[in-house]
């Protein structure tokens, strides 16, 4: 399948942006993810058009996790999108799993084993940074279990919380601790995209321990700034 680039006039869009977001008194935040032309975040900062900051994609040339106090400040901190993998499910090898399956993944075995290899290499790289933030010197590495993602999960939504930028979202998923993504782009009916359901009610979720536990986590993580 074939695509395009199209231009549209950006800069009336942003004023635009910015004159309905002081009219509604709304935060805007602008998907800058990806590809996106070179002077794309510094107009959509002019605007006060904030950033997305995605845990897995702050790392350093070496692979290493940036701390969380030099993430950017004019954007919004999560852990992670509707198309990428949760925290457990990442910490699990969920998403390569799925890749696997639908053969999105490198198919000869060193490969396989070379993917599976590295992500054990993050693993350590994301729990040190993990535990760096909450000045917990050393902590043994958790599991790869239900048991150790938890553990992931709960010490990730610290860290969001207590990085440099503005505004910090915990996605349901991840508030939930759970396994499976919403989306996984690249496959229309080989994965149940979009057609996970939750429960009708939003209140008994909330009121979980496990997930009043992990927003406390967030907002405690947001008065350290």
């Amino acid at each position: 399948m074939d695509g395009a680039y199209l231009a549209f006039p950006g800069g009336d869009l942003m004023r635009l942006i910015a004159l309905e977001s002081m009219r509604h008194d709304a935060v805007v935040v602008g998907e800058d993810l990806g590809t996106v032309a070179p002077s794309f975040r510094r107009d959509a900062r002019r605007h006060a058009i904030m950033g997305m900051s995605v845990l897995w994609f702050q790392r350093n040339v070496d692979g290493a996790f940036i701390p969380p106090c030099e993430w950017t400040a004019g954007s919004v901190a999560m852990t992670s999108t509707h198309d990428l993998p949760t925290v457990a499910g990442w910490w699990l090898g969920t998403d390569l799993d799925w890749r696997e399956r639908l053969q999105q993944a490198a198919p000869r075995q060193c490969q396989r084993t070379t993917i599976r290899t590295q992500r054990q290499t993050d693993r350590k790289a994301l729990w040190s940074a993990l535990i760096a933030a909450r000045g917990m010197g050393h902590f043994p590495l958790p599991p790869v279990t239900p048991e150790g993602a938890s553990l992931v999960v709960d010490a990730a939504a610290h860290f969001i919380g207590t990085s440099a930028a503005e505004l910090a979202i915990l996605p349901l998923e991840d508030a939930l601790g759970l396994v499976e993504q919403p989306n996984l782009p690249g496959t229309v009916d080989g994965h149940p995209n979009w057609r996970r359901r939750y429960p009708p009610s939003t209140h008994p979720l909330l009121s979980r321990p496990d997930v009043s536990h992990r927003l406390a986590l967030l907002r405690k993580g947001r008065d350290v700034i």
